[in-house]
């Protein structure tokens, strides 16, 4: 199933000066592809950081959108239990 503009699952990200931090991948992550959302993406050199809370589908899905989505450099962190 695509993301829908009304629902998506969880992803949340925060923009500091050039550095972009994204806590959990659902489907959100697709929307900092698009529309206003692509003002969040910090220049091309510089990595993005996605952690991850857990690796249930509803927290990873949105994994499947990144290369379509930007060039930078991208580092995924998550913990394992």
């Amino acid at each position: 199933m695509d993301p829908q503009d009304d629902r998506a699952t969880t992803s949340l990200a925060l923009r500091f000066p050039e550095t972009l931090f994204v806590f959990d991948a659902g489907t959100g992550l697709a929307r900092l592809g698009t529309g206003p959302y692509v003002r969040l993406l910090p220049p091309g050199d510089r990595p993005i950081h996605i952690f991850l809370s857990h690796l249930h589908l509803d927290h990873t899905v949105g994994l499947t959108f990144l290369p379509g989505l930007w060039s930078n450099p991208t580092v995924v962190h998550f913990r394992r239990m």
